[in-house]
């Protein structure tokens, strides 16, 4: 597949790694990603077992990073998780990527409504980490209404 091409079914699934083993987001991604494949979506998630490398190359090399980045790059939409209780550097670096390639980008979590930077920053969605069941299921569904939106039919999304 040559780097101008972008594949109209994968989602690229940006989330906390690095800092967040203290929290689990597994529900969450689950949710998420269940979601997407049974709309006939491929999800590639750096954080579910992508890479299996030392700590020193994780740490060290730019091997992962490229990858994660290519990835992206031929991705026809990408939903961000970003949630105030965990750091991350990967998220804000993925969610500029995907705004400044003009490519879809839905951010799930609860930052956007207090971060100026993210306003008119792709579409969001609010969600807590300590959601309820119902909650997640019901942002979990206008996640995925919004990447058929702006994937399968095609709509403009405002940049």
């Amino acid at each position: 597949m040559d780097i101008d091409q972008t594949d109209s079914s994968l989602i690229y699934l940006a989330r906390p790694i690095d800092f967040a083993s203290a929290y689990d987001l597994g529900r969450i991604v689950e949710a998420v990603s269940g979601a997407l494949v049974t709309r006939g979506y491929i999800v590639y998630d750096p954080g579910a077992g992508a890479f299996n490398v030392p700590q020193d190359v994780a740490t060290g090399g730019t091997g992962v990073r490229k990858v994660n980045e290519y990835v992206q790059s031929i991705s026809c939409a990408t939903v961000a998780l970003l949630f105030s209780d965990i750091h991350s550097v990967g998220v804000p670096m993925e969610i500029h990527a995907a705004h400044s390639a003009q490519r879809p980008l839905v951010i799930l979590g609860d930052m956007a409504a207090s971060s100026w930077s993210l306003r008119g920053v792709g579409h969001h969605v609010s969600l807590r980490l300590d959601a309820s069941d119902a909650q997640v299921d019901e942002s979990v569904r206008s996640v995925v209404e919004l990447i058929d939106r702006y994937v399968s039919r095609g709509e403009p999304q405002a940049y």
